[in-house]
């Protein structure tokens, strides 16, 4: 008869029985306590449930949306925050430009602009260039000249305004304001009201300008549509350290009934000897 360790014969026997009317008969026997049984059983259960997921997920993969896909939720984004569309502006065929370049050449104190920065700075009025400039300025034309000019905010706690005094210059000599209220922690912020106004037909024919952080190139890069599975078409460019020349011109184009396609070029400057 089994016993129970530190227990006389007669009080093992007492316990066993009110064991044995409880159901709790434990190990003595060789067998479980109920609710060990339970626990495996929901673990077996929970371990099946998983794997039947696994398999699921394997045989049934994510749909990636289309690019036309991305920019409705980019476009339903925008309403969402407050974006204005305007019904008049709907069309069957639009245009848009979009420019990210980096800021200019930078000083020695990184927050400025160099000599060459501010030169460079003036080199970009003369290769943005409206509808009315290209005939008169024939071969230094090589970019449309923007509707709207984003830079990347001044932020604590060095106030880095290189962005902002690149574009200034082309802002002013196209009578913009320079956008600068966007940080890079809100630079999604900025790519949603960009391809909101996009997807609402408000840029057709038209531009835009973003002069960031090289470092953070790469993700508003993507951010855009371009350099991931929605279009693949599209390289992934990322700026070296000493590249202040490259442009990259995200082209969109919306042809009904087809929708929203993106393509992108890689371009240069051309600034002095580069």
């Amino acid at each position: 008869m089994p016993t129970i360790a530190g227990a006389s014969r007669d009080e093992s026997a007492r316990l066993l029985g009110e064991r044995a009317a409880r159901g709790d008969r434990g190990a003595l026997d060789g067998t479980f306590p109920a609710e060990f049984k339970y626990f495996t059983v929901f673990v077996l259960t929970c371990m099946l449930a998983l794997c039947g997921v696994v398999i699921w997920r394997a045989e049934h993969p994510p749909k990636t949306p289309t690019f036309d896909e991305y920019m409705q939720r980019a476009l339903d984004l925008y309403k969402q925050r407050g974006g204005k569309t305007y019904d008049h502006l709907l069309r069957n065929t639009c245009d848009t430009h979009v420019y990210l370049l980096r800021h200019a050449d930078k000083g020695r104190e990184h927050v400025h602009l160099s000599a060459r920065g501010f030169q460079r700075a003036q080199h970009l009025t003369r290769i943005f260039c409206s509808a009315h400039d290209v005939a008169a300025r024939k071969g230094e034309c090589r970019f449309i000249a923007p509707d709207v000019v984003f830079a990347r905010k001044a932020e604590f706690p060095r106030y880095v305004l290189r962005s902002i005094e690149t574009v200034t210059p082309l802002a002013q000599q196209l009578n913009l304001t320079v956008e600068s209220q966007y940080s890079a922690m809100l630079q999604w912020s900025l790519v949603v009201r960009v391809l909101g106004e996009i997807a609402s037909f408000q840029h057709c024919g038209r531009a835009v300008l973003v002069c960031w952080k090289h470092s953070l190139l790469p993700a508003i890069q993507e951010q855009f549509g371009c350099g991931t599975k929605l279009q693949k078409a599209c390289e992934r460019v990322t700026w070296h350290k000493k590249d202040f020349d490259t442009v990259l011109d995200l082209h969109y184009a919306h042809r009904a009934p087809h929708g929203w396609e993106l393509g992108m070029q890689r371009k240069r400057q051309h600034f002095i000897d580069e």
